[in-house]
């Protein structure tokens, strides 16, 4: 469970509500559908309000959901992963890999924003073939968007994923519950048996008390490890100095090993004639990013919501989507992502660009007095 603490805070919160063999129930996965269905709901109610009664609008919402997902993919393939097109082009679309099974490669897979700019052009598609206008389509398209980006946030979080850049504030986190898991894999041991059995039962992460290296965000760590009985002392020494240290040292995100250092470690005995294994380490302190966006978020929802006082749709849609991708602009600076080869932005931030202009156009036209 994660360790509520007033700084500095440990997240160790797990992704799975529970795991029965190859099935898994996933926080985010009941998130994103929650999100999506009370988007849904949103959508359907609000497009009632609409002039044009005879239109299936649920049907609509599913169809910009797909097209949302299709360009979401192909930018974020554009951005970072370019070599698929030449490489694999059929998983440039669809987000599988099949080398050595059947996997889906997870929500990291797509452009959030590219999700938004496909519902949009879907959308002003649909619009363009039919007597329904597009400003007021597209200021309920922004709220849906809100609302199920808040919980894929959250479901972000649990994840361990989309987190911020290194600080020293109060508000650091150190996201080490996909490295505790990720060491209960780790094969044992690389330098007696390549791929042998992991020979741990638990991990566990808290607060240190030391600490050697001084770099922003950087934090004091301890690792409890608890191995399995019948595991020899032997083994666990030779487990901690190779693979645990090799471990830390090849995941920096979130940890600081260098490699030119021993590893600062302690082995109990306990009464069941179990080993614990105590790793002094340093881990790196991260803005919650996913906090930030979701805080974000829910009060652009509650401002817009409240926004009905601008009767005027076309201005009111261009306001959402101006305020909207100038919040997230300048929110996105937080986040650990690559900038762009030509120029120091993220992929997402440039993605904005669009969507700054189709604002600025619906505010200009909604700002154009009535002949």
């Amino acid at each position: 469970m994660p360790m509520f603490l007033p700084l500095h805070l440990i997240w160790t919160a797990s992704p799975e509500i529970f795991s029965s063999g190859i099935f898994q129930f996933r926080w985010f996965t009941i998130l994103l559908l929650l999100g999506i269905l009370l988007a849904r709901k949103f959508y359907i109610d609000q497009t009632k309000k609409l002039p044009s009664s005879d239109i299936d609008f649920s049907r609509l919402f599913w169809v910009v959901i797909v097209v949302g997902l299709i360009v979401g993919r192909l930018l974020h393939v554009v951005f970072n992963q370019s070599y698929l097109f030449r490489m694999r082009p059929w998983q440039a679309v669809f987000p599988f890999e099949f080398d050595g099974g059947f996997r889906f490669m997870g929500t990291q897979g797509f452009s959030a924003l590219g999700i938004f700019l496909g519902m949009l052009l879907a959308s002003w598609l649909f619009t363009m073939r039919s007597k329904v206008r597009f400003a007021p389509l597209a200021g309920i398209l922004v709220k849906c968007f809100l609302i199920v980006m808040i919980f894929v946030r959250l479901g972000n979080l649990f994840n361990g994923e989309q987190y911020g850049t290194p600080t020293d504030s109060k508000a650091g986190v150190v996201f080490a519950g996909t490295d505790q898991r990720g060491l209960m894999k780790v094969p044992c041991c690389v330098m007696r048996t390549p791929d042998g059995e992991n020979p741990l039962s638990k991990v566990k992460s808290v607060e240190g008390n030391t600490l050697i290296h001084h770099q922003v965000g950087y934090k004091p760590v301890k690792l409890y490890l608890w191995f399995k009985p019948g595991v020899a002392e032997q083994l666990v020494r030779e487990f901690l100095i190779g693979d645990v240290k090799a471990y830390l040292f090849d995941h920096k995100d979130h940890f600081f090993e260098p490699g030119d250092d021993a590893l600062h470690y302690t082995i109990f005995l306990e009464e069941d004639q179990t080993f614990i294994g105590m790793v002094q380490t340093v881990g790196i302190a991260r803005h919650p990013f996913q906090i930030y966006e979701a805080i974000v978020f829910l009060i652009l929802l509650v401002v817009f919501l409240r926004s009905n006082w601008i009767k005027n749709a076309p201005y009111a849609s261009g306001l959402m989507l101006v305020l909207f991708s100038a919040l997230h602009f300048g929110l996105d600076f937080l986040r650990e992502a690559q900038n762009l080869k030509w120029l120091p932005l993220h992929a997402e931030q440039l993605m904005l660009v669009p969507v700054v202009v189709l604002g600025i156009l619906l505010l200009v036209k909604g700002s154009k007095p009535k002949e």
